[in-house]
Order: structure tokens, then C-alpha cells, then sequence
């Protein structure tokens, strides 16, 4: 894009990453707040072209196809080879010894955050002076509606008499406390402001490369825009199931598709379809286990524990496909997702990923079912498996070696308690970031 087709605001404008093709005026903020101040990405001529290409149809809720699991092992997985199966579940990494139930509200214990004081807004029109209540927040508002049953095509989640979408509240609970994360706002926000963004001195096939940095310290007005956004961007979404037709696709969790018959954002933007993978919602609806796709081995997959990781896999996920989602709904498809910083690759959902984990976290033997745990590596590295612009004479030179760490399942299980998110509220990000051993397992790719 020119540079002269988005002049650069003042730093200090709340509206600074607003584009001048805005198709609508903002809704104004509340009197009080007036004075206050696991997926390819659409880049590259051969993605660009891929992506214009897809034209979406109207939903007709399809739903789940029936399933034949078959058991897959990844012999070759670093952390199999070295370390074994036995190995990492005696050390907590694939089975938990015993599953308790979410906490009812997590992540909602003490206060209203600013987030859900602006949902709170939208629905009833009033709100606190401050944005935030010292009083817990109502069971309804524990879900953003970008999440809710009306964006899914999937009928299992999409029909009022199913019961899988009531459910899986705490995968769409645990989804909308990663999206609205106070500590990634500034992420997110530099992420969408294109004026603020340093052109780099290079092209990729033809077209403009930018990076860009976090938003320090926004302000509560512009945060109240960012949840604004956030909040129009569930009109211009729907979620669906990703068929699993191709070997390429089984280690796919979801994937983000542009879909031209939905609005975006702005004059430029267009919608998204959002494609879960077909095995993930299948056993987390209970159709099939994930033990299914599991070799045989001592002491063998825990359903429950597998089906707890699957959940917590599943809202990172669709906060992952939504970073890509709120781009192309702002900015469109003609715009390269931008670099964070000296990154070498452009991709907005595991660049995200990365920061609030504090690495790019997959499912060991490289299967969305994850029979077998998770791990954890710096990103970007060997867990890319499509093209991204790549920045070959920017930045560090990457290593050639990289380390796999596995990710313990208490931390994961964690994410459901109260006491987690009272810890992050107290401490922020540190508080989030995945622990890991002293030492990895090498890999080279």
C-alpha cells in the first residue's frame, strides 16, 4: 500500500490506527470516559492469490462427518526419541492423575475488567465510571459473542437443542480471557495500527513489508476502541469444521479463510471463515476419543486428560485465527500481515502465540488429536509448515538448532482455575508464561 493512503496520526490520537476508510463512525465512548486519555498467513503472490481466490458460500450448517480414527505415532518426534512415552507421562507431560471440573467463573473472580465493562456497555448502555466493578461479573457476560452459537455453521454447535456448544462454555470462557488479555491489548493494537508502522528496505514478490511494535501503555480510551473491534469483528466471522481430506491437513488445528460475502471493518476489509479441525470438535463433542488415534503404549492415553488439553488447544487456537481474522477485517487482502519487531517470519497468530506463552506451543507427534501431550519452542523455527515471508538479511541469524521442551499438564490445567488468573491479575504476563525444564531435548531443522 502507499504510504500516502494512510497518513500517520499523532501518537497520542485514540484513534491512530483507525483508517481514513473506516466505512462507519465509531460508536462514542460513555460521557465518563470521554477525558480519559496453527495457520497460513495471507502473504506472498502465491498466498495472496490463493487467498483472492476463495469465495465462500452461505452457511448450511453441515454437520460433523463421521469419523475412522486411525492410531498415528511420530517415531521421529524429537522428544519421543530422546526422552519416551513412559518417560514424559510419569513426569506429568500427557496424563494428569486425576481432572477436576473448571471453577465456575474463572478468570472473573474479583472485578469487571474494561473489556467486559465495554461488552457490559454494548448490551445495557450503562457502565461504571472507571470501567471496572468490585463485584463479579454475570454469568452471561463470561463468553464474548464472537464465540457464541449463532457464529458456528458446524450443526453440533450451531443448534439450540444440541447440547455441545453449553458444554464447551469453558473452552469459549478460557477463549475470551486470551482474546481480551490486558497484556496482549498492546499487541493487538500495534498489530491494526498501519500508520505507525516502519516500511522495511526490502520487497516480498513485489509488495511492501512493514513491521511493527506493541503499543506501550494505551490509554483506557484506546482500549475502549480496541474492545469496540473487537466486538464488530463477530459480524464479520463465522466458525466451521476443516474437513480432514488430505495428509497435509491432519496437522492443521484451524485455519483462517477469506470470505468475500461478509463485510470487514473498513472500506478495504473483508470477513473470515474460521475452519476448526473436524477430529478436535469431534472429541471434544464426544463422538470419538483422542485415545483413538493413539498407539498402543503403558499406561495409554487418559481421555480426560486429553480431552482437557484439547480444550485449552482449542481456545488458543481460535484466539490464533483471530489475530488473522481481525487483519484481513481492518485491512483486507492486498496488505502483507506485517513483522513484530526483528521477527523473520510474518505471522500474526503464532507471533501472538509466542508472546503470551513465551514460545510456539504443538502437539507432540505433530497430530491436533495430541494423544501424547504438547511441547513448546522458541518460534518461529521448525514448526512452520507453510511459506511466510521471510526476512533473510534482517535480524539475528536464526539457529540452526533449536530446543523442544514438553509442557506440563498442571499448567495447563491451570487455566481453569481461579487461583491462576488471580496469580496473572497480580503479576501479568510472567504469570501466563509456559514453564519449562532446565533443559531441552536438541533439534535441528
Amino acid at each position: 500500500m502507499s504510504s500516502n493512503s494512510n497518513k500517520r496520526r499523532r501518537a497520542n490520537d485514540p484513534e491512530s490506527y483507525r483508517s481514513k476508510n473506516d466505512k462507519k463512525p465509531r460508536t462514542p465512548s460513555p460521557t465518563e470516559w470521554t477525558d480519559i486519555g496453527k495457520t497460513p498467513s495471507p502473504t506472498g503472490s502465491e498466498a495472496l492469490a490463493m487467498i483472492n481466490a476463495l469465495t465462500l458460500s452461505s452457511p448450511d450448517r453441515p454437520s460433523l462427518r463421521k469419523i475412522s480414527p486411525v492410531p498415528y505415532l511420530l517415531t521421529t518426534d524429537p522428544l519421543i526419541q530422546v526422552l519416551g512415552l513412559e518417560r514424559l507421562n510419569k513426569d506429568g507431560y500427557i496424563n494428569l492423575d486425576s481432572v477436576s471440573k473448571p471453577d465456575p467463573g474463572f478468570g472473573y473472580g474479583k472485578h469487571t475488567t474494561p473489556a467486559v465493562a465495554y461488552r457490559t456497555y454494548k448490551k445495557t448502555n450503562t457502565i461504571d465510571a472507571d470501567g471496572e466493578q468490585d463485584v463479579a461479573v454475570e454469568e452471561d457476560s463470561y463468553i464474548h459473542p464472537i464465540f457464541f452459537r449463532d457464529r458456528w455453521e458446524t450443526q453440533e454447535l450451531a443448534s439450540s437443542s444440541s447440547p455441545y456448544w453449553e458444554e464447551l462454555k469453558p473452552v469459549w470462557q478460557l477463549a475470551t480471557l486470551l482474546l481480551e488479555e490486558k497484556v496482549m491489548s498492546g499487541y493487538i493494537m500495534g498489530m491494526l495500527d498501519r500508520s505507525s508502522h516502519t516500511e522495511i528496505k526490502t520487497r516480498f514478490d513485489g509488495h511492501a513489508v512493514h513491521w511493527f511494535q506493541c503499543k506501550e501503555r494505551p490509554s483506557k480510551q484506546e482500549l475502549w476502541l480496541l474492545w469496540e473491534d473487537l466486538w464488530d469483528l463477530k459480524n464479520c466471522i463465522k466458525w466451521s469444521a476443516l474437513e480432514i481430506t488430505e495428509e497435509r491437513h491432519r496437522g492443521v488445528s484451524g485455519t483462517t479463510k477469506v470470505d468475500r460475502s461478509v463485510s470487514g471493518l473498513s472500506k478495504h476489509g473483508v470477513g473470515s471463515k474460521i475452519v476448526i479441525n473436524e477430529n478436535v470438535l469431534s472429541i471434544l463433542c464426544g463422538r470419538i476419543n483422542a485415545s483413538d488415534f493413539s498407539k498402543p503404549w503403558s499406561p495409554g492415553t487418559d481421555n480426560p486428560s486429553a480431552r482437557l488439553r484439547l480444550q485449552w488447544s482449542l481456545a488458543t487456537t481460535m484466539v490464533h485465527e483471530l489475530m488473522h481474522a481481525l487483519w484481513l477485517a481492518r485491512h483486507g487482502t492486498t496488505s502483507i500481515e506485517p513483522f513484530f519487531r526483528d521477527t523473520r517470519f510474518s505471522e500474526l497468530g503464532w507471533q501472538w502465540e509466542t508472546l503470551i506463552y513465551g514460545g510456539a506451543i504443538a502437539p507432540t507427534s505433530d497430530r491436533c488429536e495430541q494423544p501424547y501431550g504438547l511441547q513448546i519452542q522458541n518460534w518461529p523455527g521448525g514448526i512452520t509448515h507453510v511459506r511466510y515471508p521471510t526476512l533473510q538479511n534482517v535480524g539475528p541469524e536464526p539457529p540452526k538448532i533449536i530446543e523442544l521442551f514438553p509442557v506440563e499438564m498442571s499448567w495447563v490445567a491451570d487455566f481453569f482455575k481461579q487461583s491462576f488468573w488471580d496469580f496473572v491479575e497480580r503479576y501479568g504476563r510472567p504469570g501466563i508464561v509456559c514453564p519449562v525444564p532446565a533443559e531441552g531435548v536438541p533439534f535441528t531443522y
